[in-house]
């Protein structure tokens, strides 16, 4: 079933889980971009020592996207989602309170980030029953750009108020994925045709 740019643009649902999966990038990303510079920055660690954080979180990663279909089948996708930003929220706060001591639970967190962007591709694919192609397109296509926008500030803030409160806007950027995947999930679930996990 095609569908045309202005009905992918005029509907709701799009925007919201494209801000949502745009949120989730940066997160996902950022923590990629400014991980080693805020241990460098801030705990002063030498290479090998932030490198070896930066390495167990894309460790932790890799186990994450290899496992995490199977959890999502088994509890739902978007339970899944909320559930694991959560848990990823939970450990960078502690992290941030604990100081470098708590460094490994942002490496940690990996496993429970890498979840979010398959499986949102997968609530494309299994909710929209038009043109998933085009939709698809749309939503990555959003996300790249607040991906983009979003590391930016990230980086004004650090040149502006420092490494710490850069990483720490992480903590503000959680709170609104997980309200955009909230608000995702309930426009799903009040929509007949679909019907959200």
């Amino acid at each position: 079933h095609k569908i045309s740019f202005k009905e992918i643009i005029a509907d709701k649902k799009v925007w919201v889980l494209g801000i949502a999966l745009g949120m989730a990038v940066v997160l996902e990303l950022g923590t990629s971009n400014w991980f080693v510079n805020y241990l460098s920055e801030v705990y002063k660690m030498n290479a090998d020592k932030s490198s070896f954080y930066m390495s167990l979180f894309y460790i932790t990663f890799v186990f994450g996207r290899l496992f995490g279909g199977f959890i999502a089948e088994k509890i739902g996708y978007f339970k899944l989602i909320i559930s694991f930003l959560v848990i990823s929220l939970f450990l960078y706060s502690a992290s941030l309170i604990l100081g470098e001591k708590g460094a490994i639970l942002i490496s940690l967190s990996g496993f429970f980030i890498s979840v979010i962007f398959p499986t949102t591709i997968a609530i494309v694919l299994k909710r929209f029953t038009k043109d998933v192609g085009a939709v698809m397109s749309f939503v990555i296509t959003m996300s790249a750009l607040i991906n983009m926008i979003f590391n930016w500030i990230i980086g004004k803030v650090n040149d502006l108020y420092g490494v710490y409160t850069g990483f720490l806007s992480f903590i503000l950027y959680f709170i609104v994925t997980i309200v955009f995947f909230v608000l995702s999930a309930k426009m799903f679930e009040s929509n007949n045709n679909l019907k959200g996990e």
